[in-house]
């Protein structure tokens, strides 16, 4: 709880670009959500150019998005190759790219 707290008073003291401490490490999470409601500004270094959260692309990394979205009938192909008795290591989670497909940002949400 202190974490968040201090996140967001960090986001809410200013509208002007700000840095945040290395040990506020689950900023990611609340970067991601930020970005899935469309708000702020983000800047790729590869373009060069700042971008809407709006204007991003969002990709689903590893499996799912979530584990319950996990299509695994189509996954049997890979149960075979490891035996019945043996449970697959699943994980998931999202990454928004800017228009020209560049990486800003990604994390693993979840994982069995």
């Amino acid at each position: 709880m202190t974490e968040a707290t201090t996140l967001r008073d960090l986001l809410s003291q200013s509208d002007h670009s700000i840095r945040i401490p290395a040990e506020q490490y689950r900023f990611a999470y609340l970067a991601l959500d930020l970005i899935k409601q469309g708000k702020g500004v983000v800047y790729c270094k590869a373009c060069r150019r700042y971008y809407e959260a709006k204007e991003l692309k969002r990709v689903v990394v590893g499996h799912a998005e979530s584990p319950v979205a996990v299509n695994v009938k189509a996954r049997r192909w890979l149960r075979k190759l490891f035996g019945k008795r043996q449970r697959l290591p699943l994980y998931g989670g999202k990454e928004y790219k800017c228009p020209e497909g560049h990486e800003l940002i990604s994390a693993v949400t979840w994982k069995t």
